[in-house]
This record gives C-alpha cells, sequence and structure tokens, in this order.
C-alpha cells in the first residue's frame, strides 16, 4: 500500500453527505474509507497500469479531497471544471501531472471500478480506459516511478 503525504483532516459525515447529494450517487464504501482516513494527498509509489489502446501506464498526482480548505484539489472544484467532460457516473478522484483524471465508477455493471480519463482523446475514441476492479487494488497494484529510463 503506498504511503501519503500532504492528506487533509479526515472527512466528515457532513463532507461526504454533501458530496453524495451533489452526484446524486451514494459513495463506494471503500472510498468512504480512503476519504475518512487518507482524504487525497499525494501517494509514493504512484506509477498504475491502464487498459488502454495508446497509453499503458500513467502517474498519480495528487488524490482529490473533500476538504474545502485544500482550494487546488478540492474534489467539489474538479466537479466544477470537469463536469461537462465527464459522464455523471464518473467521479474524478485524482489527477496525473498532465492534467488526466483518475476516476471512481459510481454506476452499472462497472461500480467500483477505476477508469483513466484521458483529456487528449478524440472525439470519436472512449476517453475512458480500464485500470483497476476497486480502489483497494488500484492502491496496492502502484509501483514506483522508473527513473533508470
Amino acid at each position: 500500500m503506498p504511503t501519503f503525504s500532504q492528506v487533509r483532516p479526515p472527512a466528515t459525515d457532513e463532507q461526504l453527505a454533501a458530496l453524495e447529494a451533489r452526484i446524486g450517487y451514494p459513495l463506494p464504501e471503500a472510498y468512504r474509507t480512503f476519504l475518512r482516513t487518507t482524504n487525497g494527498g499525494r501517494p509514493n509509489p504512484i506509477v498504475f497500469s491502464i487498459k488502454g489502446k495508446w497509453i499503458t501506464e500513467g502517474h498519480v498526482n495528487v488524490f482529490s479531497s473533500v476538504d474545502p480548505a485544500d482550494p487546488h484539489h478540492y474534489i467539489h472544484r474538479d466537479l466544477d471544471i470537469f463536469g461537462d467532460e465527464i459522464p455523471a457516473t464518473m467521479l474524478p478522484i485524482a489527477n496525473d501531472p498532465g492534467g488526466n483524471l483518475i476516476c471512481l465508477s459510481l454506476a452499472g455493471e462497472t461500480t467500483g471500478q477505476i477508469f483513466f480519463w484521458d483529456h487528449d482523446t478524440s472525439e470519436d475514441d472512449d476517453p475512458f480506459s480500464w485500470c483497476a476492479p476497486d480502489l483497494a487494488t488500484f492502491l496496492a497494484n502502484l509501483t514506483p516511478e522508473n527513473l533508470d529510463v
């Protein structure tokens, strides 16, 4: 499991309820637990696998929090910015250094699964690529960056 730096205070029940009210879906229990303990921050290690057409790995920059005192990595800010670009069933929970998103699926057969959203995808292609069956697996599979390349 990764360690985290720059974490925020644990999410409160009120913050979690406000996020669920805004998105219109219940948060998967694993993500609720993550917000109650880590509530955002920078993971170490940072590399994750992507089952995409062009990209096979990504790097987590920072996980968003539900703490309004964290204006740059506040999940409601991410929803304001990307709400018109991603479906309501995908919750942006983290980003990469290039401004792409790591999203949590909130509905359907993919509920709880983790996807990578590539903002440079053409309109004809699906911008989402599968990463992990759930948040715990995504976090457990993070690996160190190979700086020898």
